[in-house]
């Protein structure tokens, strides 16, 4: 709104001041330079505001695609819940590499877009992802070296991370 204002503002006192000003006279101070700046200031206003203007089509496809970082989020926590952290070593290890592989890779390559549709919270998100996958992988090193302690120490951290995604 204000980008319009401006440089209507500044186009109509240009015009007021041409037909008022001695042409051969002008400075940088003159009615007719100070109009045409704020004219340009407000056309450059305009055209930022028309190039981040969303369209309906946009602005739907941004929502499914927020809908569906969520929801692979929310299944990414559920399957880090439900991992059988005690019992069979060689299954939890191939439960992680299922978890690395559905989950936590296309989050990786979704970071941009995390960090667009969240904001600032998306940084968060990033950061714990990030912390996630090591304890993850931290959990999976036990399981593989037979640390069955280790396996649960690192599961429980790697619980705490997930609750602040």
């Amino acid at each position: 709104m204000l980008n319009s204002i401006l440089f209507s503002a500044g186009v109509i006192g240009a015009l007021f001041s041409i037909l008022a000003t001695d042409v051969n006279n002008l400075s940088l101070t003159s009615p007719i330079v100070i109009s045409l700046i704020v004219a340009i200031a407000g056309l450059v206003m305009l055209n930022d505001w028309i190039a981040f203007a969303k369209s309906p089509e946009q602005e739907e496809k941004e929502a499914v695609e927020t809908d569906s970082i969520s929801h692979m989020l929310w299944e990414f926590k559920q399957a880090v819940e439900q991992l059988p952290i005690t019992g069979n070593m060689d299954s939890l290890v191939a439960d992680i590499d299922k978890i690395t592989a559905d989950y936590l890779l296309p989050l990786s390559h979704q970071h941009e877009m995390i960090h667009h549709h969240y904001h600032h919270q998306g940084l968060d998100i990033i950061l714990n992802l990030a912390q996630a996958e090591r304890l993850l992988n931290r959990t999976q090193s036990a399981a593989l070296d037979g640390y069955p302690n280790e396996v649960q120490n690192s599961y429980d951290d790697l619980v705490q991370v997930i609750k602040l995604i």
